[in-house]
């Protein structure tokens, strides 16, 4: 009974120490701006903007069944204009399902957004979860995918539309259609 509440504390303890140290890791700001100095003292002008929408939906590409749990946008602080840096990203909230009980294949990676801007967006695969590839018989992945963007400010995103390729049967072979589904972000 003592031994757990000391663990309890540590464990209280720990949490504060991680997150004092990662909430002040790398970044210095200056008094009364929006900017953040590098290490190599150079000053970024930015806008923070940062914002999750709740989705919850449901898309059927049988066997595959894919719930939409949410979509984050951030902004990236150090970005700066004229520059080749990126100016966010969109991460996509997923849980990947195969309700059948034969072995699918689907390559969430593989999707692709269109932003209200027209700018298209790739996966990071480097930065994204491993939601893809075989899929045995009642498996779930749950995960995100993460689509940087270049040339649409974060704050006016309101809408985008998702592109989703169809699953695959065991020989490789797609099994009904590929999807185009308009999000819209409330």
């Amino acid at each position: 009974m003592q031994q757990r509440k000391i663990n309890k504390i540590l464990s209280v303890l720990l949490s504060i120490l991680i997150l004092g140290s990662i909430t002040s890791c790398g970044q210095n700001t200056l008094p009364g701006t929006n900017e953040i100095k590098d290490a190599d003292q150079t000053v970024h002008n930015h806008q923070s903007f940062s914002t999750v929408y709740e989705l919850d939906q449901i898309i059927e590409l049988h066997p595959i069944k894919v719930r939409l749990v949410n979509t984050g946008i951030i902004s990236n602080p150090l970005y700066e204009k004229g520059s080749d840096d990126q100016k966010g990203h969109l991460a996509l909230g997923l849980e990947v399902g195969n309700v059948s009980s034969d072995l699918a294949w689907f390559f969430s990676e593989q999707s692709e957004i269109i932003l209200n801007s027209g700018e298209i967006l790739e996966t990071d695969v480097n930065t994204s979860s491993d939601l893809g590839g075989s899929f045995p018989p009642h498996r779930l992945k749950k995960g995100f995918l993460v689509f940087p963007f270049k040339d649409t400010e974060p704050n006016t995103i309101k809408e985008y539309v998702l592109k989703i390729k169809a699953p695959l049967n065991s020989k490789q072979i797609s099994i009904g259609e590929d999807l185009e589904l308009k999000i819209n972000l409330k």
